[in-house]
C-alpha cells in the first residue's frame, strides 16, 4: 500500500475511506482502530459546533504513514497541538516542518487551501489534536482583532507556529489522561476544543500585556520538585512517581509541564546538575581518587559515570581531577 493514497478529510465518507485505505475498524462512525500490522492506537473525530470540528491522533506506529490532508471547497484554519513524545513532522510546500513536544513549537496554524502531509513519527506516542474551523466562525471568534488577525494572516499565506501557554498545555493534559472510550469523552473534548480557541484569543490578543502563566499552585509545585533534586544530587534519582507527588499533580501532567518550564526532562535536569556537582568535588582537591567521588555520588558503575561526565563536558573526569595533597 502505497502511503500516498492515504488522506483524510471532515466529511463522514473520508473517515470510511481512510479506515479502508489503511485496514482499519471504524467505531460508531468516529474511532478507526490502528491495525496491528501498523501498530496500536486510534484515530478520533467529532464535529464540535457549526463550522468547527476535531480531529484526535493518539496511536504508536511501527510503520512510516505519510496522511495528506484532503482540500475541500470551504475555507477552513486548522489548529495542530501537538504532544507527542518525539517530533513529527508537516511536510508543507515541499517543506519538511518539525513539531511536537520536544521543540518549542507546540501549535501550528494552517490553512486547509494548502497541501499538507502528516508523518507521526514511529515507535513512540503520537498525540495530536486538530480542530478545524472555518474562516468566517473565526472572524467572528476574532472580532477583528489587530494581533490576532496578523496571525491568522500568516496562516492563510503559509503557515504560523508558537509555543503552546500554560492554560492550553493543562488542557491538553487532562485531554492525554483521558480514555477515548469514557462516556463523557465525546462532550469532553468538544469542551476542549472551544477552551483551547478561548485560550488562543487571549494570548494574541492585542489587549494581552503579557502570556498566559501557569496557576500559582502548578508552578509552585514545579519549583519544590526542582528544589528536591537540586538538594539531592548526591542520591539517585528518585521515580517520576514520587517527584509528582511533590509537586502535587499526575505523572503525565508532571512530566509535560517540568518540561515546558524548564526546558528539559525531570531525569535530565537531575543528571546534569549531578555532573556539575561532579565537576566541583573534581576539582576541590578533597578526595584521594575517583572511587571516591564516584561512590558518593551514588553510581553504580564507573563506566557509567565516565560516560555520563564526558556527553556533559567532553573530556574524561580524570582530566579535571586534582588529587588530595593536604595531608
Amino acid at each position: 500500500m502505497s502511503s500516498e493514497k492515504l488522506f483524510f478529510g471532515l466529511a463522514p465518507e473520508y473517515q470510511f475511506q481512510f479506515a479502508e485505505d489503511i485496514g482499519g475498524v471504524l467505531i460508531k462512525n468516529k474511532i478507526i482502530k490502528i491495525p496491528q500490522n501498523l501498530g496500536t492506537g486510534h484515530v478520533f473525530y467529532i464535529r464540535s459546533i457549526p463550522g468547527m470540528a476535531i480531529l484526535l491522533w493518539d496511536c504508536n506506529l511501527e510503520k512510516e504513514l505519510n496522511i495528506k490532508a484532503y482540500k475541500d471547497n470551504i475555507k477552513r484554519y486548522i489548529f495542530h497541538y501537538d504532544l507527542s513524545d518525539q517530533p513529527n513532522s508537516l511536510l508543507i510546500r515541499n517543506k519538511k516542518v518539525a513539531i511536537g513536544n520536544s521543540i518549542n513549537y507546540g501549535l501550528t496554524i494552517l490553512n486547509n487551501q494548502t497541501e499538507t502531509f502528516f508523518q507521526p513519527v514511529i515507535k513512540q506516542r503520537t498525540f495530536a489534536l486538530r480542530f478545524y474551523i472555518d474562516h468566517k466562525l473565526m472572524q467572528i471568534f476574532a472580532d477583528n482583532d489587530k494581533n490576532v488577525m496578523q496571525k491568522l494572516k500568516k496562516a492563510k499565506n503559509n503557515f504560523f507556529r508558537d509555543d503552546i501557554d500554560g492554560n492550553s498545555l493543562l488542557l491538553l493534559v487532562s485531554l492525554y489522561e483521558k480514555s477515548i472510550y469514557d462516556e463523557s469523552f465525546d462532550s469532553f473534548i468538544k469542551g476542549t476544543g472551544l477552551q483551547l480557541m478561548s485560550c488562543f484569543l487571549k494570548k494574541n490578543s492585542e489587549q494581552s500585556l503579557s502570556p498566559n502563566k501557569l496557576p500559582e499552585f502548578d508552578h509552585k509545585g514545579l519549583l519544590a520538585s526542582k528544589e528536591y533534586l537540586e538538594n539531592h544530587l548526591q542520591e539517585q534519582f528518585p521515580s517520576i512517581t514520587f517527584l509528582s507527588k511533590v509537586a502535587g499533580m499526575s505523572g503525565t501532567k508532571f512530566k509535560m509541564l517540568f518540561k515546558k518550564v524548564f526546558h528539559n526532562t525531570a531525569h535530565d535536569f537531575f543528571i546534569r546538575e549531578k555532573m556539575n556537582l561532579a565537576h566541583k568535588m573534581l576539582q576541590s582537591g578533597d578526595y584521594d581518587s575517583l572511587e571516591e567521588i564516584i561512590y558518593e555520588l551514588h553510581f553504580n558503575k564507573i563506566k557509567q559515570f565516565f560516560n555520563k561526565y564526558f556527553q556533559i563536558f567532553k573530556k574524561d573526569p580524570s582530566d579535571d581531577f586534582i588529587k588530595n595533597n593536604k595531608k
